[in-house]
C-alpha cells in the first residue's frame, strides 16, 4: 500500500530507470569545472588589471602631490632671486634678498625707517665701491647688508638647488657660513633638467636673437661677443661666466619621477619662472 508520504517523496525524488541519461554525469562535471575555471581566470585577470590600474593611479597621484608641493617651494625661491651665480643642468645657485636671513626683523627701525620699507638698510647707497659693487647700494644691488650696520663682507643669502642621486635638494648659505641646511624635496627622480633663457625684449638681448624667435638661447648668449653687441666669450661652454649669466631672465625646471620604482615614469612636471628682479637688477646696462 502506498502511503501519502511515499507519494510525496516520489514526486520530488523520482526514481531513475536503469540506463536513463538523467542526472549529472562525469562529462557534465568536467564541463562544469572547465566553465568555472574559465570564469575564475577572467575574474582573476580583471582583478589583477584593476589592481595594477589602482596601483598606477595611486603612484601618479602621489607623485603629482609631492612634485607640486616641492614646486611651490621652488617657485617661491626662484621669484626672489636677483642674481644667478651657477647655471647648470643639474644645479643652480642664486642670490636672494637679505630679508631672508634667519632672525631678520622686518619691523625693526633702521635710520628712522621700518626695515621692511627701507630701500637701503645699511645706509651705503651712495658709497662708491667699484671693486665689490655687490656690497653697496640699495637693497636690490646690495647683497651684503646683514649684520647691520655695515655687513660682514659676505653675501647675505645664497640658495642652491641641485639634482643628485635621484633627489632634488635645496640648501641655503647665510653670510658665508657654508651649505649646512640641505633638505630633500623630491626623491625617485628619473629625469630632470634646469634650463635658462634670455629675452630679445630686453634692450641688452636684442642683438643676440640670431634666429629672431624672441627667445635668447644659451648658445646665442655664448656666441655673441662684445664687438657684436653681446657679452659672450665664444668658448662653447654656456653660462661659465657672470657676464653670460646676467642675460638670464627665465628659469625652468622639468622633473619626472618613478615613485613605485617600476622603471616607468609616473608623473612629470614643468615649471617656468621669470624672476622680476633678474632684469631689474641689471637694468643699469641700458
Amino acid at each position: 500500500m502506498t502511503t501519502g508520504r511515499s507519494l510525496r517523496a516520489k514526486r520530488f525524488f523520482p526514481s531513475r530507470a536503469p540506463g536513463s541519461s538523467a542526472g549529472i554525469t562525469y562529462i557534465d562535471l568536467m564541463v562544469g569545472l572547465a566553465v568555472t575555471g574559465i570564469i575564475m581566470l577572467v575574474v582573476a585577470s580583471l582583478t589583477l588589471t584593476l589592481s595594477r590600474g589602482l596601483t598606477k593611479f595611486s603612484a601618479q597621484h602621489k607623485s603629482e602631490y609631492i612634485l607640486r608641493n616641492a614646486y611651490d617651494d621652488v617657485e617661491r625661491d626662484l621669484r626672489q632671486m636677483n642674481e644667478i651665480n651657477v647655471a647648470e643642468e643639474a644645479q643652480m645657485v642664486f642670490r636672494m634678498d637679505s630679508y631672508l636671513v634667519p632672525g631678520y626683523n622686518a619691523n625693526a627701525v633702521v635710520n628712522g625707517i621700518i626695515r621692511i620699507r627701507n630701500p637701503d638698510d645699511d645706509g651705503d647707497e651712495w658709497v662708491i665701491n667699484p671693486g665689490q659693487p655687490w656690497r653697496v647700494g640699495n637693497d636690490l644691488d646690495d647683497d651684503d647688508e646683514d649684520p647691520l650696520p655695515s655687513g660682514d663682507g659676505q653675501v647675505d643669502v645664497l640658495c642652491r638647488y641641485r639634482i643628485e642621486g635621484g633627489a632634488l635638494l635645496r640648501d641655503f648659505n647665510f653670510n658665508g657660513a657654508g651649505w649646512t641646511n640641505e633638505k630633500v624635496l623630491v626623491t625617485d627622480i628619473i629625469f630632470s633638467t634646469f634650463q635658462y633663457l634670455g629675452s630679445a625684449s630686453q634692450d641688452w638681448g636684442k642683438n643676440l636673437d640670431g634666429n629672431l624667435d624672441g627667445v635668447v638661447s644659451p648658445e646665442e648668449i655664448d656666441q655673441t661677443n662684445f664687438a657684436e653687441g653681446g657679452r659672450g666669450n665664444e668658448d662653447g661652454i654656456i653660462f661659465n661666466n657672470q657676464n653670460e649669466r646676467n642675460y638670464i631672465v627665465q628659469v625652468s625646471m622639468e622633473i619626472g619621477v618613478d615613485m613605485n620604482r617600476d622603471g616607468k615614469e609616473d608623473f612629470r612636471l614643468i615649471s617656468e619662472v621669470s624672476p622680476a628682479l633678474l632684469p631689474l637688477k641689471w637694468k643699469r646696462w641700458d
